[in-house]
């Protein structure tokens, strides 16, 4: 779920800036597009902010440097990370 959550911010990243150089290209500047370059500049820094933390997490997690540009979808690693679903040995029970 890391690298989703990963992937995710760095798409959200890359749209707010480039709503920043669309707003910035409009030759008539009025308070709608003042603002609305302020409001991406704060996104921009609180999903910096979030991805170096999950960035963290994730290299932690694995125990070193971690590749976040891989999909997880193909990395049966981060699959296996996220969506481990085996019982508990002895559980005695049903496990869901």
């Amino acid at each position: 779920m890391l690298e989703l959550d990963i992937r995710e911010l760095e798409n959200a990243i890359v749209h707010l800036n480039r709503s920043n150089e669309e707003l910035l290209a409009v030759e008539e500047e009025d308070s709608f597009i003042i603002d609305a370059i302020a409001e991406n500049k704060i996104a921009l820094r609180v999903k910096h902010e979030r991805l170096e933390k999950l960035q963290n997490i994730l290299r932690n997690a694995k125990g070193g440097v971690v590749d976040v540009h891989a999909s997880f979808m193909e990395d049966p690693n981060a699959v296996a990370l996220t969506h481990d679903i085996s019982p508990p040995e002895n559980c005695g029970g049903v496990y869901l």
